[in-house]
């Protein structure tokens, strides 16, 4: 494993396709070292906000057209945009991910890097590595399409459920009652520390992996929305004794340490700002 060296940062091109609530704070990280970043949207009004950030704007929607050919000439790409799988169903996604990993494959030498979920996961009360997607899963599927295309120039980093700057999780629970998954572990981990992973991955060109990157301790539930509630305005939800044991997962984050050694600024879910 060969670091970048330090002379050579200065010269790195990278792409952010999606310049959003993960994507936008990630690119202006990039723009802080002094790298040639680039970023995609896919509005036209959100060009002003990326240049005034530094960012080269690019217009690119998958569902219509990525033939914006200087975006992909960087030498790094990071995929981070949802897949909105609810609002508009597997089919199209996997369709765009196609689309994005023939593109790609016209480009040898960039290097990729494809925020995934740990939704990935079927839950089945244990802890779950890297090895033991759902296979039927789309994000598994996506993973898979790019992988074909990229090979051993990708690496796969499966967040965790993703919080901080607005992601609260008390938010999405205030005030409610006989909640009875108090007793299951959460997996969470900090926006911060999904952009130090991947400038992490970077550096260290680490590529060819799959990781998962979740905060290594996993309180439960019920600690997690009761301080939470404790430190916001959101009010403290409500938990019953289910009448059968609730389904949980536990993300094993063992392979990130050994690999990246990555010192997470937010270990603990309990201690994550809001």
């Amino acid at each position: 494993m060969q670091n970048i060296q330090e002379n050579s940062l200065k010269e790195i091109s990278i792409s952010i396709l999606g310049c959003g609530w993960l994507g936008l704070p990630l690119a202006k990280s990039f723009v802080l070292k002094k790298w040639n970043v680039s970023g995609s949207t896919t509005s036209k009004d959100k060009i002003k906000t990326l240049e005034e950030q530094s960012i080269k704007p690019f217009i690119i929607d998958l569902e219509n057209d990525v033939s914006q050919t200087e975006f992909f000439k960087s030498k790094y790409l990071v995929i981070c945009f949802p897949p909105r799988l609810k609002k508009n169903g597997e089919e199209n996604f996997l369709t765009q991910m196609t689309k994005l990993a023939s593109k790609l494959e016209e480009r040898k030498n960039v290097k990729v890097i494809y925020t995934s979920s740990t939704s990935v996961y079927p839950t089945e009360n244990r802890s779950m590595s890297e090895t033991e997607a759902n296979e039927t899963n789309p994000l598994f599927k996506a993973e898979q399409i790019l992988r074909e295309s990229v090979s051993e120039r990708l690496t796969v980093l499966r967040l965790s459920g993703l919080m901080g700057y607005g992601r609260i999780p008390c938010k999405y629970f205030s005030g409610k009652k006989d909640l009875t998954n108090g007793n299951t572990p959460v997996n969470y981990v900090f926006r911060d520390d999904v952009i130090g992973v991947i400038d992490a991955v970077i550096e260290a060109d680490i590529f060819n992996q799959t990781i998962n990157v979740t905060a290594p301790i996993h309180p439960n539930r019920k600690e997690i929305l009761e301080n939470c509630a404790e430190r916001t305005e959101f009010i403290k939800p409500e938990f019953t004794e289910p009448e059968q044991p609730i389904p949980f997962k536990i993300i094993d984050g063992k392979k990130l340490k050994s690999l990246l050694n990555y010192e997470f600024k937010y270990p603990n879910p309990i201690d994550f700002p809001y």
